[in-house]
């Protein structure tokens, strides 16, 4: 299993995604994404698997 895996010594950081039907009307002007911190899993890409960090993220106002 281990040689399945991709040859980087890192994972890879994924981006928070957002679903704009999932937020309030004008959050951007209120509020921003903070990251809280990473969570490791494998996925597959292109048939093989891949290391990637999940943000794990909350929406915080803006200052």
């Amino acid at each position: 299993m281990a040689s399945e895996l991709h040859d980087a010594d890192q994972p890879v950081r994924l981006l928070p995604v957002l679903e704009p039907e999932e937020l309030p009307p004008e959050f951007e002007q209120v509020v921003q994404i903070q990251v809280l911190g990473y969570r490791e899993r494998l996925t597959l890409l292109h048939g093989r698997r891949l290391r990637v960090l999940d943000p794990v993220w909350t929406l915080v106002p803006k200052h």
